[in-house]
């Protein structure tokens, strides 16, 4: 099987081989095309998707608090058979085939996305509500969906949905590599700030700056005792 020969389907296909090894008896094809990615990052990437599509739609980063119990054992199981069928099969202890990969990379993508998207609502978007992100409620909605996406996947071979499932799968990677890329760099700059030697006692967003007059002589100071009065520290707000 190859990917349409199309330039947007060897653009999803060049995408893809970035991040999977795109070997055919492990991926799904639809309409005769093998999709991009296999079938077990095919359905990590979709579930990445799906949860981050609900998040922003219904403005959960303003939330701060973990998913509840329910939201946090799913995802506890949703990892743990991921890991299952990966190890199992790649060390040879038993077989498994597209419709496990599939399955388990719906429920890791939705369990990872869960966390991550949690991390972000507090690092990134600076969520102010004391409430889970995810709650069991949400659950009724959507592994019920993740879970008709799959069977979909596995039961409909239509080439009209290659591309609409290709970009969405990408999609759905793209915005799980951005939210990482922005929650470690913020959590860079928090650490940084934390640094700064004089945070509390001269007012966040500045660092400050010896004079140079005084500087030859602080290691002769208690600079903790120092106040911008005294003229030895003044601040320079951070660009």
């Amino acid at each position: 099987m190859s990917p349409p020969p199309d330039v947007l389907g060897q653009a999803l296909w060049a995408i893809g081989s970035a991040f999977c090894h795109q070997i055919p008896e492990r991926s799904l094809s639809l309409g005769g095309y093998q999709l991009p990615v296999c079938a077990r990052d095919l359905g990590t990437y979709l579930g990445f998707f799906i949860m981050s599509s609900f998040f922003f739609i219904t403005r959960r980063y303003r939330r701060v608090e973990l998913p509840d119990r329910p939201m946090l054992a799913l995802a506890i199981v949703g990892v743990a058979l991921f890991l299952f069928d990966a190890l199992s099969s790649y060390l040879g202890f038993r077989g498994t085939d597209n419709a496990l990969r599939l399955g388990s990379g719906l429920a890791f993508g939705a369990a990872v996305s869960m966390l991550l998207l949690n991390v972000a609502s507090v690092q990134l978007f600076h969520g102010k509500e004391r409430t889970a992100t995810f709650t069991w409620r949400d659950g009724l909605l959507l592994y019920p969906m993740l879970a008709l996406i799959g069977v979909a996947l596995l039961t409909v071979d239509d080439a009209a949905l290659y591309y609409p499932v290709a970009v969405i799968a990408e999609i759905g990677l793209m915005v799980v590599l951005f939210l990482t890329a922005a929650t470690l760099g913020a959590e860079t700059r928090i650490g940084e700030r934390q640094d700064d030697p004089y945070p509390a006692e001269y007012g966040a967003g500045h660092r400050y700056h010896c004079d140079p007059i005084a500087a030859p002589h602080l290691h002769l100071l208690p600079l903790r005792g120092l106040t911008r009065r005294q003229g030895f520290l003044s601040p320079k707000p951070i660009l």
